[in-house]
């Protein structure tokens, strides 16, 4: 069982597209052994197909392109005692939508990521909020507030002034509120900022939060 997963494995190394590419699908041995062993024992079974979902999430995380992660079901089909089309088709299948969801979620974490950078420190304790994400999705917005949170917390905020669209509010109400943080409602003009914060030259930042 191992030397087919070995052989499997060479064989879609030696069809990457590049160095890189062959390098990262080393970290997939261990999962092409458990399908392999899957489907010796009972063909396309959910065990098996399971499997094949998770070489396709791990193959996406480690940065292997679409096309050589689908040639993986090709490959193993080459090298399998016992082809099965049908069962071929679901492991194809099972792969490319767990492949799929693994770089969308990857895209999102980039986008929270680069959402996350939306505060900063006005005072000893007291930080202040200024974002509008992209997009309105109560998942995302809640993974957001979080990251936002924890940034917080490092910083040891434990009042925090936030202007944010409704949706964005009430997840970073609800983040803040569940760590000890107490949010703030930020007047129009800032002015609760700028007392706290003290006379200083205008910023990007004091742009975007209004004072």
């Amino acid at each position: 069982m191992t030397d087919l997963a070995d052989r499997w494995l060479a064989q879609d190394r030696e069809g990457a597209r590049d160095r890189q590419e062959a390098e990262a699908m080393l970290s997939s041995l261990s999962v092409r052994a458990w399908i392999v062993e899957r489907w010796l024992e009972a063909g396309a079974s959910p065990d098996a197909l399971s499997g094949f979902a998770q070489l396709g999430r791990v193959l996406a995380e480690d940065g292997v392109s679409c096309a050589s992660a689908l040639a993986t079901v090709t490959s193993f089909a080459w090298l399998a005692p016992r082809p099965d089309p049908r069962g071929l088709e679901a492991a194809r299948s099972a792969l490319a939508d767990a492949f799929v969801e693994a770089r969308l979620e990857h895209e999102r974490r980039l986008g929270r990521a680069r959402f996350e950078d939306c505060w900063l420190e006005v005072a000893a304790g007291v930080g202040a909020i200024a974002a509008s994400p992209p997009t309105d999705d109560a998942e995302w917005l809640q993974e957001w507030a979080d990251g936002v949170t924890r940034a917080l917390l490092r910083r040891q905020v434990r009042r925090c002034h936030v202007r944010a669209p409704e949706l964005a509010r009430a997840a970073l109400d609800s983040a803040l509120v569940s760590v000890g943080i107490e949010p703030i409602e930020t007047a129009a003009d800032g002015a609760q900022i700028r007392a706290a914060r003290g006379p200083e030259p205008r910023t990007r930042w004091r742009r975007l939060l209004g004072f």
